[in-house]
């Protein structure tokens, strides 16, 4: 338990939608972003686009629905997956064809942060490709680099200069294309291993 000390209080904030707002700066959305701006609720925005009823005409059980679609859906996420997150993070009970209308309606609706995605995807592609060269887009910057020991790793500096490392990236043939592959710490099996980077995962 965190308690404050005697005659002081803890001050607890949170970022309203942050990761909704994030993912539509990063993706372009000025659209979405203004919006926000503006005091609408993009998870209303969304039901009301689903379920074809107005703004104001949204139920509870509409935008919680929305929620959970805009959540799951802006980071990649697919119909079987959405089941089970509906389920396990939400209590409700859907079937995976209504997942999949709903991942294809986000999709559709979304489609910048979509283009992100895999445009984030190919740059990574290209980099691990030409180590050493710098490729741009999406306010980041992706490269392959040695560090002083030899070891090789993809970097991703963000907006604000911080940089992601991924150790030993390479690229393995997949069904839909190059998987980018790198070594890291699992955290299911607490051990070091082959971890996938795939356009969902890179985005988040």
């Amino acid at each position: 338990m965190i308690k404050a000390p005697e005659g002081k209080v803890l001050v607890v904030s949170d970022y309203s939608a942050i990761e909704y707002v994030l993912l539509e700066w990063f993706a372009g959305n000025t659209a979405a972003l203004s919006r926000f701006a503006e005091g609408f609720d993009q998870y209303i925005d969304f039901a009301s686009a689903m379920y074809k009823v107005p703004y104001d005409a949204v139920s509870n059980e509409q935008r919680r629905t929305g929620k959970i679609i805009i959540l799951g859906c802006g980071f990649g996420q697919w119909a079987p997956k959405l089941v089970i997150t509906a389920k396990t993070q939400w209590g409700l009970d859907i079937s995976e064809e209504e997942a999949l209308f709903w991942v294809k309606s986000y999709r559709k609706e979304h489609h910048l942060a979509v283009s992100m995605w895999y445009g984030c995807h190919k740059l990574i592609v290209d980099a691990i490709q030409a180590p050493g060269k710098e490729f741009i887009g999406w306010k980041c910057k992706f490269q392959v680099v040695k560090d002083r020991n030899r070891a090789t790793w993809l970097t991703i500096t963000l907006p604000s200069g911080r940089r992601l490392y991924y150790r030993e990236p390479f690229l393995e043939p997949g069904a839909r294309g190059l998987t980018i592959c790198h070594w890291g710490f699992n955290q299911v099996t607490k051990q070091w291993g082959i971890k996938y980077l795939i356009p969902g995962r890179i985005t988040e």
